[in-house]
This record gives structure tokens, sequence and C-alpha cells, in this order.
């Protein structure tokens, strides 16, 4: 029989006697809300921007307290995302502390409420105490401090509207989260390992299953920047996601609301399930069911314990397969051990489920297994040709001779692979073909160039694969596909969109090693025009005539970058992006033009040098000390030893610019790695570069004098 007690009454008293965390969650909104906020407005406006007019400067302030609104009180806010974190946690854990005590069970389930009732008082209490003063902390910084003090736009407004909205329903999912924790255990402390055992253990889980897959096949590849599964499986790691998405304006996955929404409401029903099955007795217990104790134990021990081989391996710095499993397998049992000990507090008592120990053990040992056998052919699987309707591929090899590496975006990677998709594959296949091929039967993979491919599946869907393969045959292949326009369109710079949207253009004279850009003063239609020669020019060189040649100069494209928020005082023109596009003998209109607009090509005066280093690479074999200047060994051979040699008179340097001549970085069998020179002159300026030992009898005979 259950009495007419008001909900509304016991929802009154439950926040009555959490007042003093609601004060304390006041407080802290407050202090990171509308004061932190009113104090980077403040600092906003307190820059430094000299050489820029008044309109410009008001347009930085401008910029700046915007970039403020969105720090404090935008969806990315780190501050905000630990704050909810930290409430989600304080307010289930005091909403639900009464469940760890028999007494105080006791005393609530002898009132005349149903446990349904209940739990709704006490999880909406929770809610109350966190979202009002997060909700009113924020309009009051909102419309108290932004508007008030003229920052507001519509845009704005709306975009911290939205923000509000997303971490209410973030901290909606995370608290029921921390709430079924505390309903599936019986002490505080098991409590909160539940709640970091619920938020992070679907993606801790699948970042060791990734870590497996890179430890033990070598094909596996995992495309960058692109939404993990692992995701998904966690509030937290969703609000962390889509909150970085909407700050730096990226589409977020529709899915993602979907199933964090689903967080909130699953998250909820379990809850019911839970209290009202939750066994009275199950107070001061370290979880409420018992059978739950080996299965948690069990879902521990192994990803834990291939947790702890991987961090083995990373502390001793290199990668052992032998200490890797001793690693793991002493890692299951001290955490079947830790895990006994903290159900029942007894060291005596670590031991005491052998059956789930050895379940631990057992699948352990099996996963490590399957992984190190792959019964299912994981590294060797290709489709069928018939299967695959086009093919893309990447290596750091492919845009070595197209363009400086150093200005390459770090996501040129996955727009390769995600845009280079070629119909004429078969060139492509068999680099897959060649790379399953390498393949050795300890599963380790041959040196080689690294080139990553995706099929482009008739299915609809995608498959990313990571192959070693052969220097010679990845030039071969790539020289067949730059015969194609369809690979030139897709590939070569001239069809990128920072060359055909570029704003500025810049050239680098190569006839000596200085770094600085010759500025060229062109006009919208004489860039255009620039533009155009040098695509045409571009779209009639393969790969393989760009390889045989080495740069006479670089050509260097920009554009101006959008503004990055946070950067105090720094005008948006500062802030562009940038592609150094190597030119070749072959481009004659190009070079003719760059000439006819103020590019000069100065070679360097050993008069204007102050001191010249010279990196040359040799074997390593050889860098203990044995002698390397001698005709039975091997200058071009790879290595990443280098042995440095330095020279300060004029007569000296004359002879080392004599003997080097400028080249891009290209390392293959033939020519082995370029040497490396650093220039210190004596205007104070600084260059460098790799370079080409043309003539090395002579630089040999001046080594040796030097040592």
């Amino acid at each position: 029989m259950t009495s007419k007690i008001s909900c509304f009454k016991l929802l009154k008293e439950d926040l009555k006697s959490r007042s003093w965390l609601i004060i304390l969650l006041f407080f802290a909104c407050a202090v990171l809300l509308p004061v932190n906020y009113q104090m980077q407005l403040e600092r906003a406006v307190r820059v430094q921007a000299g050489g820029v007019d008044t309109a410009m400067f008001s347009e930085i302030i401008n910029q700046n307290r915007e970039a403020a609104t969105l720090n404090v009180l935008g969806s990315g806010s780190s501050v905000t995302m630990a704050l909810i974190l930290a409430a989600a946690v304080l307010c289930a854990a005091t909403g639900f502390a009464y469940l760890h005590s028999r007494e105080k069970v006791d005393f609530y389930h002898s009132l005349a409420v149903k446990r349904e009732s209940l739990l709704a008082v006490h999880y909406l209490g929770g809610m109350l105490a966190a979202l009002v003063p997060y909700v009113v902390c924020t309009l009051i910084a909102l419309f108290g401090v932004g508007a008030a003090g003229g920052v507001m736009t519509g845009t704005l407004m709306a975009a911290v509207l939205q923000s509000m909205g997303f971490f209410c329903l973030a901290f909606g999912g995370i608290y029921t989260l921390c709430v079924l924790a505390m309903l599936l255990t019986g002490r505080v402390l098991t409590g909160i390992l539940g709640m970091i055992f619920l938020g992070g253990y679907g993606p801790l889980c699948f970042q060791v299953i990734q870590f497996m897959m890179q430890r033990f096949f070598d094909t596996y590849y995992v495309l960058p920047g692109s939404d993990s599964v692992g995701t998904y499986l966690s509030p937290v790691t969703l609000m962390i996601r889509i909150g970085q998405g909407m700050r730096s304006g990226r589409e977020t996955p529709p899915l993602m609301w979907i199933v964090l929404a689903l967080f909130l409401a699953g998250g909820f029903l379990l809850c019911l399930l839970a209290y009202r099955k939750r066994p009275s007795e199950a107070a001061e217990n370290a979880v409420s069911y018992h059978r739950m104790e080996s299965v948690v134990k069990v879902a521990v021990t192994i990803p834990g314990a291939l947790g702890v081989g991987f961090l083995a391996e990373y502390s001793m710095g290199y990668s052992s397969r032998v200490w890797f499993v001793a690693a793991v397998l002493l890692g299951a049992l001290l955490l079947n051990g830790a895990v006994e000990f903290i159900y029942s507090f007894d060291i005596r008592n670590i031991w005491s489920h052998r059956r789930s120990a050895g379940v631990a053990l057992a699948g352990t040992a099996t996963v490590i297994l399957l992984f190190s056998l792959d019964p299912l052919g994981y590294d060797r699987w290709r489709p069928d040709t018939g299967e695959v309707e086009a093919m893309s591929l990447y290596s750091y090899r492919l845009t070595e001779p197209l363009a400086e590496y150093y200005t390459m975006i770090d996501v040129e990677e996955a727009h390769f692979l995600e845009s280079g998709s070629l119909k004429d594959f078969m060139p492509v296949y068999e680099l897959a073909v060649e790379g399953i091929q390498n393949l050795s039967d300890d599963g380790e993979g041959r040196t080689g160039d690294s080139v990553t491919v995706c099929y482009f599946l008739k299915n609809g869907g995608r498959a990313y694969r990571s192959y070693q393969v052969s220097t010679k045959t990845l030039d071969r292949v790539l020289d067949t596909l730059s015969q194609g326009a369809e690979f030139r369109g897709k590939y070569y710079p001239s069809e990128w969109e920072a060359v055909k949207d570029a704003e500025y253009a810049d050239a680098v004279d190569w006839k000596n090693f200085r770094t600085e850009y010759q500025t060229l003063a062109l006009s919208t239609e004489e860039l255009q025009e620039l533009t155009e020669l040098y695509r045409e020019e571009t779209r009639n060189l393969t790969y393989g005539e760009m390889l045989e040649e080495q740069p006479v100069s670089t050509l260097v494209f920009s554009k101006e970058g959008a503004y990055e928020s946070g950067q105090l005082g720094m005008p948006p023109e500062s802030l562009a992006s940038e592609v150094c596009c190597y030119l070749y003998p072959q481009h004659e209109k190009t070079l003719a033009f760059l000439r006819g607009h103020g590019m000069t090509e100065d070679p360097t005066e050993a008069a204007e040098v102050g001191s010249i280093m010279l990196d040359v690479p040799v074997p390593e074999e050889t860098a203990a000390g044995e002698e390397y200047y001698s005709e039975e060994n091997d200058y071009s051979a790879a290595s990443e030893t280098y042995l440095s040699h330095t020279y300060y008179t004029e007569e000296e340097i004359r002879q080392v610019l004599s003997c080097v001549k400028r080249c891009r970085y290209s390392w293959n069998e033939n020519t082995g790695a370029p040497a490396f020179l650093q220039i210190n002159y004596k205007d104070g300026s600084f260059g460098q570069g790799y370079c080409t030992i043309t003539d090395m009898d002579r630089l040999e005979a001046l080594m040796n004098e030097s040592e």
C-alpha cells in the first residue's frame, strides 16, 4: 500500500538536503562563466597590434571579444566540460549515497512510496541541482555581461544558446550513467569506480582493440580524422567530440546526437529496472548483484591486462612480442587480485574466486593467440577485382617530387584517400598484391616504402589497408598512373584548391640555400595567368620525369586563412595556408613569367658566408668509427646516421659550395639519402637545404683534412 505523500514535497526535501551542493555549484558556475567571461573580455581589448590602422585595430578587438565569448560560453569550452563531469559525479553520488547504507535504505524503503517515485525524486533533484546553476549563470553571462557590453550579435547569441542546450543534454547522459553506477554498487568507493567504468570502458576497450590491431597486423590502417566507433560508446567521448566539432564548425553526424539522447533515455530506463530489482541487502556490498562480481572482474581483467602490455612496451622503448605476452599475463594476475581486493578489502581473498580468475586468464591468452595467429587472415585479405569499384592511394613518396613536405597539411592523407578514387585501379591493386606477398611468415613486414590504399567496393563499403612495397615498384606504379589524366587531376598540386584559389604567390631561389621568400607583387589577373601557366605545364609532366630531374625553383601559393580564435592581437592577414610547389626545367613558361615579374637567381658566394655545416649520410655499420671514405664503402647506402663537418674559412666554404648542388629530399636504392647543408650568412640570415654531392673525391679530401 502506498500513501499520498507528495512527490513535490519529497523533491523539496531532497533539494534542501543538498543545498550545500547547489551553493557550491552556483559558486563554481559563477566564477567559471560570468566572472571568467568578464575577465576574458577585458583581456581581449588590451592587445597590442602595431602597424595597423584604427579600423583594423577595432576589427581585431571585435574578433578577440567574439573569440572570448566562444571560448568561455561555447560548446568547445574544456572548462565547461570538466564542470559537467564533476557535477554529474557529485549529483549522482550525493543523491543516491543512501543506497550504500543499510540503515538509510531501510528507512527510505519503509516509506509508503513506490521505488519508481523515489528514483524519480532523487534523479530529478540531481538534475535540478546542477542544471539550474549552470543555466542561470550562462544567462547572466550572456545578457548581463555580453549583451550589456555590446558584444552579442544574433549569430553569437544563437551559438551560446545552442551550446547551453548541448551541455544540458550531455550532462543528462553522463549523469544518468553515474546514477546507474550508484544503483549497481553498494559502496561509495565501488560506486565511484563504477562511474569511471561505465563512462570510459567502451572507448578504452575500443582503443585497446586498435592497439592490438596495430601491434599484430601489418596492414591495419585507420583514416586520419575519422570518427572512431569508440566515440559512440560513452556520453563523455560524445560530449567532447560534438563540442569540439561545433566549436570548429565541423559538421556533426546526426547519429552522435541520437546516441547521446539514447544514453539519457535508455540509461534512465535501465536505472528504473535496476532500482526496481535491486535487493535491499545490497547496501555495503561491493556490487548490488552477486553474480556481477565475476562478470565485472573478467571484463576488467582482459582489456586491462592488454593495456598493461602496451604500457610495458612503451616504457621499455621497443617492441618485443615475448615481453609483451609476459607483461600481459602478469597484468592479468595483478588485476584479478586487485579487483578481488576491492570486493572484500581482504588480501587473503584475492584468489577466492578461482573459476572466474581462470576464465579471465584463459580469455586473455585466447585474445593474444587470435591476434598472433590471425586465423581469419586479416593481413592477407584483399577483395577480388570484380568487387572493387575504384581505388585510391597515399604514400609520402607520392608528394615528394611535387611539393615541399613541410608545407603539406596534416589531413592530406585523408584527402587523397577519400577524394582520389581511380576507376583505372589495377596499378594500385598491384601494389596491394606485392604488399601482401612481402609479408614474412612471422607477420613482420619487410622494409620498403609504406603505401596506404582504399578499396571503394561496389557494395558501397570502403576498406583501408597499409602495405610495405619496394621503392622501385612504387615509383613504377606512380609513373604509370601519372600517364593518365584522372590521376593528375586528383593528385597533382596543380589541381589542389590551395593552388587554384590562391591569393598570393612567392618564389624561392634554388641557386642558393636561403630560406627567404621572394615576394611577387602580382595583380589578380597576373596571379591567374601564373596559376594557369603552372597548371598547364605541370599537367604535362609525368611522375618519372620529375624523379629524374631536380627542381630549379619553388613556387609558393598561399591563401588568406580563416581567423583562429584565441590568438589575441594577431590580425587575420598573418594567418595564411600555403603550399610550396616545385618548379622543374620543363616549367619554361612559368619560370620565364617569374623572372619577368621580380624573381632573381643569385648563387651563394663564399664571401657571403660566415660558416657552413655539411651533414653527410653514412652507412650505420661505419658510424662506430670505421674508415668510411674508402672505395669499398657505398656512400649512397640508406642510413639515418649523419656525420657533420663544419667549415669557417672562405677557401673551405668555396670548396664545399663547388662540390654540392641543392636538391629535394629523395631517397631510393640507387641514390640513397641526400646530404644536408646549413649556412650562416655574414648578414645574420640563415639558409639550409638538402643537397647532392657532385664531386665526392674533392669533398672527401676536404673532409679528411678537417678531421
